[in-house]
C-alpha cells in the first residue's frame, strides 16, 4: 500500500516544498513523542560512554523503525561539540519535512546565585537538512555548564511531517 502512495508523497511534498511559505505549515509529529537519547556531560568518560548513542526512530503507533538519530561522541566534558544526525529511512523521507531536537539539562550549576542548582530550561533546536539527501539531518550542539560539572542531558528527536500532508495521505488511504 506505501508504494502506491509514494508517488503521490512526492508530488505533494514538491508541491509544498515549493509553492507554500515553510512559516504557514502546520507541522504535526511524525514519530512516536518518546523518542530521546541521554548525553552524559562529565569531565572524564570512558571509551564506552563516549562511544555513539544510537537511537531507532519509531513511527508514532510504533510500528515501524522509519530512522536512526546518533550523537556522537555519546559523553564529553562541558564544551565538548555533540553532532546530532538524523537519517530518515527512504520509504518515509518523502513525508518528513522537519526534524527538531529539545535539549533538556538537569539542574546541577547555580545560575542566578540564590544558592539552588539550576536547570538551563528546554531549547529547541532545528536541524538542517542535507542538500544530497533529503532523508539526513544534522546539528552540531555545544556543552555549556561550569568547568568540572557533572549531568545528563536529555536529547529529545520529533521528526514532522505538514499537516497538510497528513490529511492527503488520510484521505488516500480511505
Amino acid at each position: 500500500m506505501m508504494n502506491s502512495l509514494r508517488p503521490w508523497c512526492v508530488l505533494i511534498s514538491c508541491a509544498w516544498l515549493t509553492g507554500c511559505d515553510n512559516a504557514d505549515l502546520v507541522w504535526v509529529p511524525f514519530n512516536s513523542g518518546d523518542q530521546e537519547l541521554s548525553i552524559l556531560v562529565q569531565p572524564d568518560c570512558t571509551d564506552e560512554q563516549a562511544a555513539p548513542s544510537v537511537l531507532e526512530l519509531q513511527s508514532s503507533l510504533r510500528k515501524r523503525h522509519v530512522g536512526d538519530a546518533v550523537v556522537t561522541p555519546g559523553c564529553g566534558a562541558v564544551g565538548t561539540e555533540h553532532e546530532l544526525a538524523v537519517e530518515v529511512f527512504d520509504e518515509w523521507q518523502d513525508l518528513v519535512g522537519r526534524v527538531t531536537v529539545t535539549v533538556i539539562s538537569e539542574a546541577v550549576s547555580d545560575l542566578d546565585g540564590d544558592g539552588e542548582a539550576d536547570s538551563r530550561g528546554e531549547q529547541v533546536y532545528d536541524l538542517r537538512r542535507d542538500s544530497a539527501d533529503i532523508g539526513v539531518y544534522a546539528i552540531t550542539l555545544q556543552s555549556q555548564g561550569a568547568p568540572g560539572e557533572t549531568r545528563e542531558d536529555v536529547f529529545q528527536i520529533v521528526l514532522f511531517q505538514p499537516e497538510s500532508l497528513e490529511e492527503t495521505i488520510e484521505t488516500a488511504v480511505e
